[in-house]
């Protein structure tokens, strides 16, 4: 069984660049946190792990994912990640923009990014690892474009940080930050061509609060 930041590293770096064409297909249809999450549960029991999905209980949060550890009793949750989806764009549509909906899924974030110190999640206890107690956030950041190297391409990652670094941090850094998954991947859809980029971090609130 490996921990949430292992997993986090080696599911950015070993796991999704390998499947780069079918993500960036996906990523022209639509959001696809759904997939993304399906995904990392795939990857996380390869890794000898189990994971729940969207778990509440009542007058709590739904969690996206809930990391289990096995018990003699019922699983015990020991992580747990909120996960957002980033995009400049709507399915394939080039003329449309995407980004009014930035600080829609930041303020979200901060409201899920809490100190977590109660000791049960829906039916099942929770014993987290991480040393502050934080809930995590998976972020992706997904951008769609007609050329290679478009020059609009940092300055939408630079707009989400920028909005992001009054509250949020990198798991082990002061400011919040992306790592590329896959640049620039180019497919072709009726006429058109479009190079798709992801990128993902693992964020934490700042002086996250109950």
């Amino acid at each position: 069984m490996e921990g949430m930041i292992s997993l986090y590293y080696s599911f950015l770096m070993d796991y999704l660049p390998g499947q780069s064409k079918k993500i960036a297909l996906l990523q022209l249809t639509g959001r696809i946190e759904d997939y993304l999450v399906k995904e990392f549960f795939w990857y996380a029991y390869k890794k000898s792990n189990f994971c729940f999905g969207n778990v509440d209980g009542k007058g709590q949060q739904k969690v996206d994912i809930c990391l289990l550890k096995q018990s003699n009793d019922k699983p015990i949750i020991f992580s747990m990640i909120e996960v957002k989806y980033f995009r400049n764009i709507h399915r394939i549509w080039l003329e449309t923009d995407a980004t009014d909906e930035i600080m829609t899924s930041l303020s979200s974030l901060k409201r899920q990014l809490h100190i977590c110190k109660h000791l049960e999640h829906g039916t099942m206890k929770v014993e987290l690892r991480a040393k502050t107690k934080s809930i995590y956030g998976l972020v992706f950041g997904s951008f769609v474009s007609a050329k290679k190297n478009d020059p609009d391409k940092q300055k939408f990652f630079s707009k989400i940080l920028n909005y992001a670094k009054k509250d949020f941090r990198y798991h082990d850094l002061p400011k919040p930050y992306f790592r590329p998954i896959f640049d620039d991947v180019k497919l072709k859809v009726f006429d058109e061509t479009y190079c798709v980029t992801l990128k993902g971090g693992l964020w934490k609130r700042k002086g996250a609060i109950i």
